[in-house]
């Protein structure tokens, strides 16, 4: 019998081999991890506006599907990548750069024809971070922690972050999806669901650690104090409480009747404490009871 012995463990390894590979095929399977390479080729993509007006995507998903992305909206820009997410809703812990300046820094270091290459050039995180709000990134994109991106358009931003995040779950919602699958929120990576901002009727309550919007549905959503409502009780709801709201404090620029001090006493009122940081909101819900749900 001792003679068979190494056989029979020569045998087993190769068996625990092939298992291992297995479980790692299933494991990737298992989440929404965009491939790398995938996600390199689009970000190369031209992107003209007169390209994309009434025009679609299909954006890379996991290691071989695409979600079909149609843009709904004319002459606005859904593109944004990761550093638009970490300079405008993250001003408490990176730079928020002037225009002229950015595009003369990237021209330098990629040179005249560098359009593509801005979809991967980093923001500048400030050195002194002493003044970051609720932890930051760190807490925001933190291992197991489910985020929503309300208006994530062609989603290259959140294809970044959930690269750059690996162990968190993005839930980017557009109207502009072609699917309507409910999301797996224990499912790290990036899921793309078609849905209003106000309804999330494919999100349950008390699920979501983090909700983001960046020249989304704090901007576009609503065009009276009133109108707001809907959207503020909806993200309430979904939000666990101690949840954190960043949006970018722009909502001029679409409304006619909306105001700063409005929206921010509707937030009061659903149990939300905010403050801002260079023109940007960050909001914790820190008391859920009274929110009215």
């Amino acid at each position: 019998m001792t003679e068979y012995r190494p056989k029979i463990e020569l045998l087993s390894a190769q068996f625990q081999a092939r298992l291992n590979r297995l479980l790692e095929r299933l494991q990737l399977r298992s989440n929404f991890a965009v491939d790398p390479e995938r996600a390199q080729t689009y970000y190369q993509l031209d992107r003209s506006r007169e390209l994309m007006r009434g025009g679609y995507r299909d954006v890379p998903i996991g290691s071989s599907s695409t979600v079909r992305y149609h843009h709904e909206h004319g002459g606005h820009i859904t593109d944004r990548p990761m550093s638009s997410y970490m300079e405008s809703l993250f001003p408490d812990e990176y730079v928020k750069e002037d225009y002229k300046a950015r595009d003369k820094r990237l021209t330098e270091t990629y040179g005249q024809n560098w359009s593509w290459r801005r979809h991967m050039a980093p923001a500048i995180r400030r050195e002194d971070l002493s003044q970051v709000v609720n932890g930051g990134t760190e807490s925001t994109f933190g291992s197991g922690k489910v985020v929503v991106n309300l208006g994530s358009g062609e989603a290259i931003g959140d294809i970044q972050l959930s690269q750059a995040y690996p162990d968190t779950t993005f839930i980017a919602v557009d109207t502009g999806y072609g699917t309507e699958k409910q999301p797996k929120l224990n499912k790290p990576g990036l899921q793309l669901v078609k849905d209003d901002w106000n309804t999330l009727a494919a999100i349950p309550d008390d699920s979501i650690d983090t909700i983001l919007s960046l020249q989304g549905a704090f901007t576009w959503g609503f065009r009276s104090n009133d109108e707001a409502v809907p959207l503020i009780k909806t993200i309430t709801r979904v939000a666990k409480e101690g949840a954190t709201l960043r949006f970018d404090l722009d909502i001029s620029q679409a409304t006619s009747d909306a105001t700063e001090q409005g929206i921010f006493e509707i937030l009061k009122q659903h149990g939300w404490e905010t403050q801002v940081v260079d023109r940007t909101v960050i909001a914790k819900l820190a008391n859920k009871k009274r929110s009215g749900n």
